[in-house]
C-alpha cells in the first residue's frame, strides 16, 4: 500500500514512471518506524472512507510496537515491482 501510494504521488509531481518507482522503493526501503507511523496518520486524515480506515489503523498499530527500525529494508518488500510499457 505504501509503495503504490508513494509511486502515484511521485507520478502526480511529474516524475517519469521509472524514476517515480525508484524513489518510492527507496522511500519504503529506508523508512523508519516513526516515519511509517506518521505516514499512516496522514493517510487516516486524508481518506474519509470509513471502510478503509480500520485497515489503515491496523497497519499503523504495527509501527507502534517494537520491531525492526526499518521494517521494509529487505528487498522482498519492494523489488518485485517493475515498470512495463508497450
Amino acid at each position: 500500500m505504501v509503495l503504490m501510494v508513494e509511486f502515484y504521488r511521485r507520478l502526480q509531481r511529474g516524475l517519469a514512471p521509472a524514476e517515480a518507482l525508484k524513489q518510492a522503493q527507496s522511500f519504503l526501503a529506508h523508512a523508519k518506524r516513526e516515519t511509517l507511523y506518521d505516514w499512516f496518520t496522514e493517510a487516516l486524515a486524508l481518506i474519509p472512507d470509513t471502510a478503509v480506515q480500520p485497515l489503515l489503523r491496523v497497519r499503523q498499530e504495527k509501527f507502534e510496537q517494537p520491531g525492526a527500525e526499518q521494517p521494509f529494508s529487505h528487498f522482498y518488500f519492494w523489488a518485485p515491482f517493475t515498470i512495463t510499457t508497450l
